[in-house]
């Protein structure tokens, strides 16, 4: 099953609409339709969100790189650390210094840890 599947069953079970849903997230109503037919992929942030709207499990690993990559291109945000938590959005602060030592972020036993290669 794929998350445009995903989106439309726990946007039924929680008796939400497309444009309920896409008040939570700040996109419009279309966006979340697109979404849901494959014709859009979220950015990691989107994703983020929907998933934490709707109630969605995330894999943290799976946002880390992307979360990195919005801190790379936007600079820091207060913003994004509220959207993410503090724990994550430090994680990528960091694998975004470790990048270029050859250090390799990984999740173990719940925490992140950084790891020379």
């Amino acid at each position: 099953m794929n998350l445009r599947n995903h989106i439309k069953q726990h946007r039924a079970r929680l008796n939400l609409t497309q444009q309920g849903l896409a008040e939570q997230v700040a996109v419009r109503r279309q966006t979340i339709l697109a979404i849901e037919k494959g014709k859009y992929v979220p950015s990691a942030l989107l994703a983020f969100q929907i998933a934490r709207a709707l109630g969605m499990k995330v894999d943290e690993r799976q946002v880390l790189s992307g979360l990195a990559n919005y801190i790379k291109r936007f600079g820091k945000s207060e913003e994004l650390k509220e959207i993410f938590g503090e724990k994550l959005y430090k994680a990528a602060q960091k694998r975004l210094t470790n990048v270029n030592n050859g250090v390799r972020t990984i999740l173990y036993d719940g925490n992140y840890e950084h790891i020379k290669l």
